[in-house]
């Protein structure tokens, strides 16, 4: 298997658990985890994004968050990967229009 693929799998396998007693606040108290699965299936089917460090980031946005999990303990089970800011900003910038027009047009 490769690393890309166990990085994505370690991912929602740990917001599965962090996860796990928590319910959507929708009509159908739907497990939490189906959120940051969305989130991950919006990314890969409606932006086309296939690097699995996103993929992961997109599974794991909520721990921090909404759980118990600490900073360290993502940076130490997954890294840190992050950009520098100005150049998130730039890229945020650069893609906003392209992808903007996708969510209208669903």
């Amino acid at each position: 298997m490769s690393s890309d693929i166990q990085t994505v799998i370690k991912a929602c396998s740990f917001a599965a658990e962090r996860h796990r007693k928590q319910r959507r606040k929708d009509a159908e108290q739907t497990p939490y985890i189906n959120h940051p699965i969305g989130v991950a299936n919006i990314l890969i089917n409606e932006a086309g994004v296939t690097d699995s460090a996103v993929i992961a980031a997109a599974l794991l946005h909520d721990t921090l968050e909404d759980t118990a999990t600490t900073l360290q303990e993502l940076k130490d089970l997954f890294g840190d990967e992050k950009l520098p800011r100005d150049v998130r900003k730039k890229l945020q910038i650069e893609n906003a229009s392209k992808h903007s027009n996708k969510v209208f047009d669903s």
